[in-house]
């Protein structure tokens, strides 16, 4: 049953030695409160990316994956007190990967700290969470103009496949979406 991968971190917050240097990244599960810090980010993520922002759509999208526990999770990464990065890792269900798999919607780091192993830290911490739930891989999407990132997910063991990832818009949101 899907409830069995509601992801719960071991603690409130796991922390990874040393990614990189001499930091202690924490991955803290995101609630609420950290709204308008997540929306703040995801702003300068799709920016980057060349992807329009909707401010209320993301809004009414993140509360709803942070109610939704079964459907995935997202993690504020953080160094001391400072949060310089998110992970979304949502959970879905392919016949060809074998099963349930996690996928990781949106991984942010803030351009001082690209570089040093954060995201590498974020995208193992997630490996590790797939294991510890039984899936059976975990997928992603990562903007073709993005070559940083396209190396990262190389680096760590992601192929890519000679299929398109395609989106078609549904419900009420799809007759805005096709305009």
């Amino acid at each position: 049953m899907l409830w069995r991968f509601e992801l719960k971190l071991h603690h409130e917050s796991d922390s990874i030695e040393n990614c990189g240097s001499s930091m202690k990244l924490n991955l803290r599960k995101g609630e609420p409160d950290d709204l308008e810090v997540l929306l703040a980010m995801m702003c300068e993520l799709y920016a980057n990316d060349g992807v329009p922002f909707h401010a209320e759509r993301s809004r009414q999208a993140t509360r709803q994956l942070m109610q939704e526990p079964r459907a995935g999770a997202i993690w504020l990464l953080e160094i001391g007190e400072a949060t310089i990065g998110y992970v979304v890792m949502t959970i879905g269900f392919s016949l060809e990967v074998g099963g349930w798999h996690g996928f990781i919607d949106e991984l942010f780091v803030d351009a001082p700290h690209r570089g040093s192993g954060i995201g590498t830290a974020a995208v193992r911490h997630l490996e590790s969470e797939c294991a510890r739930l039984g899936m059976t891989a975990l997928l992603l999407e990562a903007d073709l103009a993005n070559e940083q990132a396209t190396r990262l997910y190389h680096r760590l063991g992601f192929r890519e496949h000679s299929r398109r990832l395609m989106t078609l818009p549904v419900g009420a949101t799809s007759v805005q979406a096709a305009r």
